[in-house]
């Protein structure tokens, strides 16, 4: 009888501390998600852009207007901007259109007031795949639209940065006229601007939560 009660008790310690131990796990791993569960939300760097009309053209067949939202993971290079945008002229023949970052966030004179390319590395105009040295940071090449005048799409860069001395907060995001040429054509402004044309559109880069990012 004395050994059964000493096997009972042993079995008995044994089960709780089990238990203990188990719970213990359970916490852990509930702390462990936890904790994941708020990385992967303070991982990411969000900011938005609330596309309007170029007040400084005064009448135009155009009238893109919209929302770029902008996301990067912390201490990662690559970018997502995520368009969508309403109001480009389905009938006039163009459906490409360069799309920049620009160097100044003043719309004072509407869009004609953004500055040149956002180009802090004093390079010649290029396209998105081109490296840092045969690239403006802000060059991200044309957005198409679709036959409905509209653009909804996402694209990403390794070069337009949330984060880090070449942010693009507070600079602007500009919609052009007409098809950048990504500095390949030979002709007058290709190395500077792309030939790109008039500014139809553009906004200021702002700084935001993820609520606009589902």
């Amino acid at each position: 009888m004395f050994y059964r009660c000493i096997i009972l008790a042993l079995v008995l310690q044994n089960s709780l501390c089990r238990s203990s131990v188990d719970r213990v796990d359970t916490f852990e791993d509930e702390i462990r998600s936890a904790r994941v569960a708020v990385q992967d939300k303070e991982s990411y760097i969000y900011a938005q852009c609330q596309v309007a009309v170029n007040s400084a053209i005064d009448t135009h067949p155009n009238h893109v207007i919209g929302t770029i939202d902008l996301r990067q993971t912390v201490g990662r290079a690559v970018s997502e901007i995520r368009l969508n945008l309403t109001g480009f002229a389905a009938d006039d023949g163009e459906m490409y259109h360069g799309f920049h970052v620009h160097e100044l966030g003043d719309l004072s004179n509407g869009c004609d007031s953004t500055g040149s390319h956002y180009n802090p590395l004093d390079v010649d105009h290029g396209a998105p795949h081109d490296s840092a040295f045969n690239r403006h940071i802000g060059d991200l090449g044309n957005i198409e639209e679709d036959l409905g005048g509209n653009c909804i799409r996402t694209i990403t860069d390794t070069l337009v940065t949330l984060q880090g001395r070449f942010s693009v907060i507070g600079r602007a995001l500009v919609i052009h006229e007409t098809y950048d040429d990504l500095g390949r054509s030979g002709v007058d402004d290709s190395l500077t601007t792309g030939n790109a044309g008039a500014r139809l559109s553009c906004c200021v880069i702002g700084l935001t939560d993820d609520q606009h990012w589902d």
